[in-house]
């Protein structure tokens, strides 16, 4: 965003990303979102792109950023999708899951409750065209069952550069099916501060 001449601020949870971040000129706090200071500007847009499962309190996040926002602005960002079929069918198995990391899992009607709770009005929801949850979840049983031979066969469709136009068309398939595991969202602040009756 800023080649395109935006103001950009940051905050990075790990030391190491924050200072490659600095070495880049930005201007980037080594932080939690609950530890971080004010931004020096209001900012029009918030990303916070596989953030909010990871947060001990999402909500209270959530209305700290409300508290920093423009009235008229956004905050994007995505979460893995809790109704994505591989954890329906694969459970404890699902990528995604990745535990104990992630601390919350959302679908798309509690996503849409705790931004409500944090004061944010959910606007607009999108499955990425995304194939990594699907194929990382097979992966994951296909180890603990021992299935070296169909491993080695998922690994090669993995990483073999012939079956990059499919791995393509898999990520594609299970976005336009809202089936990848992976929601982006689009919110904006509810009017009164995100105080809500």
């Amino acid at each position: 965003m800023k080649p395109k001449g935006w103001t950009v601020e940051g905050i990075e949870f790990s030391d190491h990303a924050a200072a490659q971040a600095r070495e880049t000129g930005l201007h980037v706090q080594t932080s939690s979102i609950e530890g971080a200071s004010e931004p020096q500007m209001r900012p029009d847009l918030i990303a916070a792109w596989m953030v909010l499962e990871h947060l001990h309190e999402p909500i209270a996040a959530l209305r700290k950023l409300r508290g920093w926002i423009k009235d008229d602005g956004y905050l994007v960002g995505a979460v893995p999708d809790f109704d994505a079929f591989d954890r329906r069918i694969f459970g404890t198995y699902w990528y995604a899951l990745h535990l104990p990391a992630h601390l919350y899992h959302y679908n798309q009607e509690t996503l849409k409750a705790v931004l409500a709770q944090g004061g944010w009005e959910l606007i607009k929801t999108r499955w990425q065209t995304n194939e990594l949850n699907l194929l990382r979840t097979v992966e994951y049983k296909l180890i603990d069952a021992h299935s070296k031979r169909r491993l080695a066969m998922l690994r090669w469709f993995n990483s073999s550069r012939v079956m990059r136009k499919a791995r393509r068309w898999l990520g594609w398939l299970l976005g336009v099916t809202h089936q990848s595991g992976r929601m982006e969202f689009w919110a904006r602040p509810l009017p009164n501060d995100g105080k809500t009756s």
